[in-house]
C-alpha cells in the first residue's frame, strides 16, 4: 500500500511480498464455509479467519455491484472485523495521549479511508488464490493469533498470521503479518516519519487529506 506524495512518502515502499499479499486478504474464500457458523465467529479465533475471508469474496468480490457499492461493503466488513480504535492508538504511539479528541476521531477517519481505497482498488487482483488456516494459539491473556497461509495458482505459500484480541462484541484483528512484516508496525513507522517532519498528527492529517483529495479526482 503505497501513497506518495510530492515531497513526502505517506506510506514506505514496502516489501514486494508484502505488496503482493496484502491486498488479497480480503479476497480469499474457504467456498464450504457455512453460514451456520455465523455465531461462532465471534469466538472461535479460527472461525472467524474462515468468516472473514468467506465474506470479502462472497459478498463483494463476486457480486455485481459497482465498485463503488463494493468499497462501501468493504467498508462494512472492515468495521466489523478491525479494532480500528486500538489499531489507530498504536500506529500514532506516544503522540495519541497528547492529541485532542477531535484530532483522534479525525485521524481514525481518515486513517479507515486509507485502507478502505487502497484495499478495494486492488479487488480485480483476485486470481484464484486460496487461504489455508494452520493452528491458532493464545496471544496473551486476552487474545490468539491465528497462522495460516496462501496458496497461488503455482503452489506458491505465503505465510499470514492474524493477531485478534477479545472484545465485548466479539473478536477483532488488531494487526496482520505477512511473511514477518506487521501492518500495523508499518503503519507506526510511517506515520511517525510522517508527523516528525509535518509538525505532529495535525500535519498527518492534512497529509492524508490531501492524498485522499487526489484520489477522488
Amino acid at each position: 500500500m503505497i501513497i506518495k506524495m510530492r515531497n513526502t512518502i505517506l506510506i514506505r515502499s514496502l516489501q514486494p511480498k508484502f505488496l503482493t499479499i496484502i491486498y488479497l486478504i480480503t479476497l480469499l474464500i474457504n467456498p464450504f464455509y457455512s453460514l451456520a457458523s455465523e455465531e461462532k465467529w465471534k469466538s472461535d479465533p479460527e472461525e472467524f479467519i474462515n468468516f472473514f475471508s468467506s465474506k470479502g469474496i462472497t459478498e463483494i468480490l463476486t457480486s455485481n455491484d459497482t465498485e463503488e457499492i463494493k468499497a462501501k461493503e468493504f467498508r462494512v466488513l472492515f468495521q466489523t472485523t478491525f479494532d480500528i480504535n486500538s489499531i489507530a492508538k498504536f500506529v500514532i504511539g506516544r503522540n495519541w495521549k497528547n492529541t485532542n479528541l477531535s484530532d483522534q476521531e479525525r485521524f481514525k477517519e481518515l486513517f479507515e479511508d486509507i485502507i478502505v481505497v487502497t484495499w478495494s482498488r486492488r479487488f480485480k487482483d483476485y486470481d484464484g488464490q486460496s487461504i489455508k488456516v494452520n493452528t491458532s494459539s493464545n496471544d496473551g491473556s486476552n487474545g490468539f493469533l491465528v497462522n495460516s497461509y496462501i496458496l497461488d495458482k503455482k503452489n506458491s505459500k505465503f505465510n499470514v498470521d492474524w493477531r485478534l484480541r477479545k472484545r465485548q462484541d466479539g473478536l477483532k484483528i488488531v494487526d496482520i503479518i505477512v511473511e514477518g512484516v506487521s501492518m500495523a508496525i508499518t503503519y507506526r513507522q510511517d506515520f511517525n516519519s510522517v508527523m516528525r517532519r509535518k509538525g505532529g498528527i495535525k500535519g498527518l492529517i492534512k497529509a492524508i487529506e490531501k492524498q485522499l483529495a487526489k484520489t477522488k479526482k
